[in-house]
């Protein structure tokens, strides 16, 4: 177990996170992947160790008076209130209030097991070491009438499994005990489809990294725990998000860590949210890729939660036949939120919030008195 140290001690001894509560599939080690992949899972430790540092701040209360302390108090708030949607409390945020606890949730879990080796939940959800894997290739399709290949009888699948192969299912993707069943063979198990990252699957004790997150794009991109001392005014927080490898980490690190019980949708989960626009409605993909807030079209695919702007636009709460589309219920159930929020958080020479550019402090950050903190709005 690793001695807790600051922020800044972590990011200047290097420390490389302990991989060993995973089952770290050789697929992630291969001389391509190996470096990008380890540096990306330490940086996720840094970033969520920083994350639960700023969160803790808040339950105490924001100073009085204008001081290096206040600033930092309001910089936390202000991102907390852009990426969750709920207000801080100026005099002490209650860590029991409802989407406070739902965002520590997270974090610490994530904490518990990247810095503190200590694997959140213990046996997986569904009782298998839980599997970090690169390569959707592992997977070997066995047929309802084939062998199981981890069944000690020799069994069919469909003798072996036989909940998951009832009715007319035509098989499985097998690795590891991991059993993706299917009603018609595929060429592949459709988990790595193009411009996917990465794919979390709690049920099934395993996270996949998809080719895209080792290609050209993510590897020339610095990573925020790199790039903290270059940022300039009015730098962008996407350019160090939407293709590091260490935001992506992140990002399905929250989906593992905001499950319960035994995984699952049926369970408490953190999904990809669908994206809102600017007055809650919710969005929809055209199949010529364009965006559309009209519902009544055909052939439509929800479009779902990344980057900062479809954050901040989830976060904002609405009246009206909107009301339930955004607002911090929806913002702390969505993994992007807390890839975000813990480059904020570690990016901290910054202010981030409300627009996604970096810019200088001021000393009246939050004002108090014109936003309540009864008061569902966005900054800005």
């Amino acid at each position: 177990m690793k001695v807790f140290l600051p922020i800044v001690a972590l990011a200047g001894l290097g420390l490389a996170a302990d991989m060993n509560v995973w089952d770290l599939d050789d697929s992630c080690q291969t001389p391509e992947r190996k470096g990008a992949f380890e540096k990306a899972y330490s940086d996720a430790e840094v970033l969520a160790v920083k994350a639960q540092e700023d969160l803790e701040k808040l339950k105490g209360a924001r100073p009085d008076f204008v001081s290096n302390m206040r600033t930092n108090w309001d910089r936390i708030a202000r991102a907390a209130t852009n990426m969750f949607g709920f207000v801080p409390n100026a005099d002490g945020h209650d860590p029991n209030e409802e989407h406070y606890s739902n965002v520590r949730y997270v974090y610490d879990r994530m904490v518990k097991t990247l810095h503190n080796d200590e694997m959140i939940p213990a046996n997986g959800y569904g009782g298998l070491k839980p599997l970090l894997l690169c390569d959707e290739s592992k997977f070997v399709w066995v047929g309802r009438d084939d062998k199981d290949p981890h069944d000690p009888a020799g069994r069919p699948l469909r003798e072996s499994r036989p909940k998951e192969m009832a009715g007319t299912k035509a098989g499985a993707w097998v690795y590891k005990k991991r059993y993706l069943v299917n009603s018609v063979k595929q060429p592949d198990t459709g988990l790595c489809r193009p411009g996917v990252f990465a794919v979390t699957l709690t049920r099934n004790d395993f996270i996949i990294f998809c080719p895209p997150s080792f290609q050209d794009p993510v590897a020339s991109t610095k990573s925020a725990v790199d790039a903290k001392d270059s940022v300039q005014k009015d730098d962008v927080l996407d350019t160090y998000s939407a293709t590091s490898l260490s935001r992506v980490m992140v990002h399905e690190l929250a989906h593992w860590f905001g499950g319960a019980g035994n995984g699952g949708t049926d369970n408490r989960n953190v999904p990809d949210q669908q994206a809102v626009g600017k007055e809650g409605a919710l969005v929809w993909q055209k199949p010529d890729g364009k965006r559309t807030t009209d519902a009544t079209l055909k052939d439509l695919k929800k479009y779902l939660t990344y980057n900062f702007m479809w954050v901040s636009n989830l976060a904002r709460s609405h009246e009206g036949a909107n009301a339930g589309n955004c607002g911090p219920s929806k913002a702390t159930f969505t993994a992007e939120s807390y890839a975000l929020f813990a480059l904020m958080s570690y990016m901290d020479n910054w202010d981030w919030a409300n627009d996604g550019k970096a810019k200088a402090f001021v000393d009246e950050m939050i004002p108090y008195k014109r936003l309540p903190n009864s008061k569902k709005v966005r900054l800005g």
